[in-house]
């Protein structure tokens, strides 16, 4: 199983060290810089209506050009799940749960 979480961002953070992170700068089209993170610019994209869709022209991106894994999510803004000690979720955490229950794509 393969877990993927896309975190929203028109802003440059500290990305999370778990791969299963990805920093996604949402309306990148119009953005007046670039913080090296993947764009949602390339591809079947509606990055230039991220003014009035926000985020959702991040889901739309993902949607549209990421196949990868077996579950996909999104971090909404760069605010993540955390564990009872604060800690956002690994991966092992998220596939324990997702093994737990029945989700499908």
């Amino acid at each position: 199983m393969s877990v993927k979480l896309f975190a929203m961002t028109h802003k440059e953070f500290d990305v999370p060290k778990n791969p299963m992170y990805v920093p996604l700068h949402v309306g990148h089209a119009k953005a007046k810089e670039s913080f090296g993170y993947i764009g949602d610019d390339s591809g079947d994209n509606i990055s230039d209506l991220n003014c009035y869709y926000a985020e959702l022209s991040g889901v739309y991106w993902v949607w549209k050009n990421y196949h990868e894994a077996d579950y996909v999510g999104i971090c909404h803004y760069r605010r993540f799940l955390t564990n009872e000690e604060g800690y956002v979720f690994s991966e092992k955490e998220y596939e324990e749960i997702l093994s737990e229950y029945d989700i499908k794509r």
